[in-house]
């Protein structure tokens, strides 16, 4: 969006036209037109150009072209040949540009998570075609910008001579990226992608029949880590396409608690929140589909592979160690309840009801000794299946120690931050000890919902609650059987 105002200075003969072309614009704009947002901003950009038509080969030659901004600076030269049919261009052009500012488009399409500083150079070589293949020599085609129409060119003023007074069918008017072939070098010294600390890189792209391919990317992430990735955007498709070839992309990277909490938690939720992580991370990708304009809509799919990794919790896990703890420290308090009923039944039968009140006063739910302190969560060369849709990261399968108690995750994490999971805890033997009335709980699952956000878990307790009725009935009922039984023995019993 923006105006160009300026001084054009003709001059000419029979065989040569030439143009000397000066302006500016105030302000030069890159504006999303979903919604109006202003993506990039140039307070001034200065033109200047001279261009030289000559007659005989229908050849127009740009020399000296100079786009000047605040942010990014373009110098090259340029050559249409058959301007009047085909408008066949050729051009070289170096571009300088501020890599702040780069840094500030990249976010507006792909987030706030892409940084990238150092090299500030970019070349372009170019060629492509101005009019529409189907084109002929006396009825030259509509000269096509990106999102013009044939209304479009005649408000702008472009020349009765090279605009064509027919409509034409919608196959005629390829995509630009079908019409034009480009190839791009650029760099960076560092980079940091959802905190990835990412070193030198050269970035090479090659724009053809409809799309972005980039050479492979071997990217060094740290200390040993590696980033491997060929990607290729679709540029003719709508909405336009980002895909990212299968196999390892990442590989030995260390997870530090910025990536935790920049990148890993939507896939590993545990690492959320935590002060301290040790360990690093793997991803094998199946695939990779991902809309530029609307990047959190993408899907993606693969394995997450968590070699050795070792975290102080976060709130939310935190919460969940704490119920596991009161569980065990329940069965610590339970160890004396058999005693307790044998005491009571082994005053005969004629005590049987006061002898029952007593039993299930002993195996209801006691307050709990205090929960010792959480000493960590770790992980040892688990894989993790995970599917980015609808703004969710999934994860299935994944299997963590909080001490020594196995636990396992599934669910998602939204790109809000929002959480739909379930923690599953199976019943340890430690938790019921040599009790014969409770040896059928062992290794059921407790399964622990967790709503709300990272900032605010919730986590739902009553499952525990249930587990612990559900053991109290089982004790009741083993124990009453067993003691009773105890009981007709001694009385029956001949003297």
């Amino acid at each position: 969006r923006g105006q160009f105002v300026g001084r054009l200075q003709l001059a000419s003969d029979a065989q040569r036209a030439t143009a000397t072309l000066n302006a500016t614009a105030e302000p030069l704009q890159l504006v999303n037109s979903a919604d109006g947002t202003i993506a990039w901003n140039e307070p001034k950009v200065d033109l200047a150009t001279v261009a030289a038509y000559t007659n005989a080969d229908d050849q127009l030659q740009l020399s000296s072209i100079n786009l000047t901004g605040k942010t990014v600076k373009m110098e090259g030269s340029g050559v249409v040949e058959q301007l009047k049919t085909a408008g066949l261009v050729s051009s070289d052009l170096t571009i300088t540009y501020d890599a702040a500012e780069l840094g500030r488009l990249l976010a507006f399409y792909l987030g706030p998570n892409i940084q990238i500083t150092g090299a500030n150079q970019a070349t372009l070589a170019a060629t492509g075609r101005l009019y529409s293949v189907n084109a002929g020599i006396n009825a030259p085609a509509l000269p096509q910008t990106w999102n013009a129409t044939s209304s479009d060119n005649h408000s702008l003023g472009i020349p009765g001579g090279l605009v064509s007074t027919q409509p034409q069918a919608p196959n005629e008017l390829a995509h630009w990226s079908r019409r034009w072939q480009l190839k791009t070098a650029t760099g960076w010294s560092a980079a940091n992608v959802f905190g990835l600390p990412i070193g030198h890189a050269q970035v090479v792209a090659d724009i053809h029949d409809g799309q972005a391919e980039f050479q492979p990317l071997q990217l060094a992430v740290g200390p040993g880590g590696k980033v491997s990735l060929t990607p290729r955007v679709l540029l003719d498709a709508n909405p336009q396409i980002l895909e990212i070839a299968p196999g390892q992309v990442i590989s030995n990277v260390t997870i530090s608690p910025e990536v935790s909490d920049r990148m890993l938690k939507y896939a590993a939720p545990i690492v959320a929140g935590a002060a301290r992580t040790e360990g690093s991370f793997s991803f094998f990708l199946n695939g990779a589909q991902i809309p530029l304009r609307q990047p959190k809509t993408g899907k993606l799919d693969g394995r997450l592979t968590v070699h050795n990794l070792a975290v102080t919790p976060g709130p939310m896990i935190q919460d969940i160690a704490n119920l596991i703890k009161q569980v065990d420290a329940l069965s610590k308090n339970g160890q004396n309840i058999g005693q307790n009923l044998s005491d009571n039944l082994n005053q005969g039968l004629g005590n049987i009801n006061q002898g029952l009140g007593s039993i299930l006063g002993a195996v209801s739910p006691q307050k709990p000794a205090a929960a010792e302190p959480i000493k960590g969560i770790t992980m040892s060369e688990k894989a993790i299946d995970v599917t980015v849709a609808e703004g969710r990261v999934y994860h299935k399968n994944l299997e963590f120690l909080i001490d020594d108690v196995p636990v396992r995750s599934n669910g998602s994490v939204g790109f809000d931050e929002t959480l739909n999971i379930v923690i599953e805890v199976p019943i340890q033997q430690k938790w019921v000890g040599s009790k014969p009335a409770l040896q059928s709980l062992v290794g059921q699952v407790i399964q622990i919902p967790v709503a709300g956000t990272f900032a605010k878990p919730q986590v739902d307790n009553r499952a525990v609650g249930n587990f612990v009725t559900q053991a109290a009935q089982q004790a009741a009922g083993g124990i009453i059987g067993e003691e009773i039984n105890k009981a007709f023995d001694k009385i029956l019993k001949p003297r």
